[in-house]
């Protein structure tokens, strides 16, 4: 048996002498590779479940209406996400969406009224028809580089979603998208983007703020009382609201015209209070700038905690036997660099044209 269907669960809640709708627990047994349509649907007392690495396919509807599962365990091993999979799980608060996954289907995860944290691997290149519909505890959203298309209805009445980023690929954000969500208060739309959908932010009315270089995208079709909204570019909306941060890092060659949307994306979430970050997801959108330049903007933001802080522990020796601390070598080194001097880089000799002032590589 490779299908775990409906009917084997249907026949092992028979041997239990109870119904599907009083199963609390289940084990899928090694070897599994699919899981069928319906198999779980309507299992509304089941609170958890881990799926073996066997498993590649989960089916239509294969966990709808399990009202009270909190938790799942995806493994990367799983390619395939059938429509409505997980729709109505009330109770899910968290979803690590499988790396192989390239696409999110219809319906998925609509109706996940708990859910407030979704990890969207770098593949997926489409979102789906009402993918995340009605996930009314999603705060916030990173939409990955990989997609290139949002569907209608796919993020809609998300009520108390708040910020969103959108992939730098991005060319449709479609019909009703982002319809009824109340929370959302500001929006950066990259340049990649060609076309905005008919009601696409219909009755966002906390949105205030839009920030794009292409304002001719926005019109009355595709957002109601378009004469509220502020409308900025993206250098007029670090000039506005970052002047200061412009001023402080000037020094390290920051160049605000050349800001891309990642880099300004990231600038604006660094601005909340409240707001940290991993060094990867730094890297990621400062990835044009040198360790020098980021290090000065983490700085300004007295987000200093995100900082890589292998740079410490890493010195050049100078001709003179000085040392010069990676630190202050940092504004020719991009994250990528940084990171591969810092973790492979070993009695390396930096020669100048003129073979002279070597500088050795030393790793404390």
């Amino acid at each position: 048996m490779n299908t775990l269907t409906e009917k084997d669960i249907t026949n092992h809640c028979s041997d239990l002498d109870i119904s599907n709708e009083n199963l609390t627990e289940f084990v899928i047994p090694d070897g599994i590779t699919t899981i069928g349509k319906h198999a779980f649907n309507g299992c509304t007392s089941l609170t958890s479940i881990n799926i073996p690495d066997s498993v590649t396919r989960i089916h239509y509807a294969a966990f709808g209406k399990c009202r009270s599962l909190t938790s799942i365990n995806i493994p990367d091993s799983v390619t395939m996400i059938g429509e409505s999979a997980f729709e109505n799980c009330n109770s899910l608060k968290s979803i690590a969406i499988p790396k192989g996954i390239t696409s999110i289907g219809r319906w998925t995860f609509l109706n996940c009224t708990a859910l407030t944290t979704v990890t969207i691997p770098n593949k997926v290149t489409r979102i789906h028809y009402a993918a995340f519909g009605e996930c009314r505890s999603l705060t916030s959203i990173n939409i990955p580089d990989s997609v290139t298309m949002i569907d209608p209805y796919a993020f809609a009445r998300c009520f108390y979603l708040k910020f969103v980023t959108f992939s730098e690929n991005l060319k449709e954000i479609s019909d009703f998208a982002f319809e009824d969500c109340i929370s959302l208060e500001s929006i950066t739309v990259p340049d990649s983007v060609t076309t905005i959908g008919m009601h696409a932010f219909r009755n966002t009315i906390s949105l205030t703020h839009v920030i794009c270089n292409n304002l001719d995208l926005f019109n009355d079709e595709n957002i109601d009382n378009i004469d509220k909204r502020q409308f900025v570019s993206f250098i007029d909306y670090l000039r506005q609201n970052n002047q200061d941060l412009l001023e402080a890092i000037e020094p390290t060659g920051f160049n605000p015209v050349h800001a891309s949307y990642k880099e300004l994306s990231l600038i604006s979430k660094l601005t909340q209070e409240n707001y940290y970050t991993d060094w990867k997801t730094i890297a990621t959108s400062f990835k044009k700038l040198s360790m020098h330049q980021i290090n000065s903007i983490l700085h300004f933001f007295n987000k200093t905690t995100c900082i890589h802080n292998t740079k410490n522990d890493l010195f050049f020796q100078k001709k003179d036997n000085t040392l010069m601390a990676l630190e202050h070598f940092s504004m020719f080194l991009t994250p990528k660099d940084n990171a591969n001097l810092s973790s492979t880089a070993k009695n390396i000799i930096f020669k100048t044209k003129e073979k002279k002032d070597n500088l050795l590589w030393l790793a404390n």
